[in-house]
């Protein structure tokens, strides 16, 4: 079923327990909602899905319609994104919608940083696809600032310098 994002925030701010301590701001053509400024909540043309812990991610995929989120067919589900199945959107299901808003909220709620993912695939990136990850002067997770050459040539291809044709 394809869905409205924006007609999705209706439903999610009828059942949080409190309305006024959420927000939304439109993100890749969807809407992600915050609390304490955090997501919880991916609102997509594919449905709405919660950001939930691994006890509860589990718990929530054994609902009849529920599935870890897929923007797309071909990508790689979430791991900790699903897809509340659309009976839950039902006004008569506002409670039980409540109650996984609820340990979605909790679970971005905690204490701490969220944990650093150590495995970015730097190795694989050619320069450009570095700089489009962390910008021209940004600094990158080896703690460096622009380009890759050094993987790139790694990988075989040539820092732009080099790539010039003769004459």
């Amino acid at each position: 079923m394809n869905h409205d994002p924006k007609k999705l925030q209706a439903p999610v701010m009828c059942a949080v327990p409190d309305p006024n301590a959420i927000h939304f701001r439109p993100m890749f053509g969807g809407v992600m909602a915050y609390a304490n400024g955090k997501p919880f909540a991916s609102l997509s043309n594919v449905g709405l899905a919660i950001k939930l812990d691994a006890a509860h991610y589990a718990a929530l995929l054994q609902e009849r319609g529920a599935r870890p989120l897929q923007y797309e067919p071909s990508s790689p589900p979430s791991k900790q994104y699903v897809l509340v199945p659309d009976a839950l959107l039902n006004d008569s299901e506002r409670e039980r919608l409540g109650v996984w808003l609820a340990h979605a909220i909790r679970y971005v709620s905690q204490p701490g940083k969220p944990k650093r993912n150590d495995d970015f695939p730097a190795a694989a990136c050619s320069p450009g696809h570095a700089r489009s990850h962390f910008g021209a002067g940004a600094r990158r997770p080896d703690g460096n600032t622009g380009a890759l050459p050094a993987m790139a040539t790694a990988r075989g291809v040539a820092p732009a310098s080099q790539n010039r044709r003769p004459g």
